[in-house]
């Protein structure tokens, strides 16, 4: 995974800034949950 896989996420919070946003998680194909730089996270798809 990378930053740019985030760049969605990032663009909602960007867009709506004054929302109340919780973290961004990302479903992929994966083995194991990562987190984001930003504070979000990668969980694989049978988690999601």
């Amino acid at each position: 995974m990378r930053s740019a896989d985030a760049r969605g996420i990032l663009a909602f919070r960007e867009t709506y800034p004054r929302l109340r946003h919780g973290p961004g998680v990302i479903g992929a194909a994966v083995e194991e949950v990562s987190e984001l730089r930003d504070g979000g996270g990668v969980v694989p798809y049978d988690l999601a």
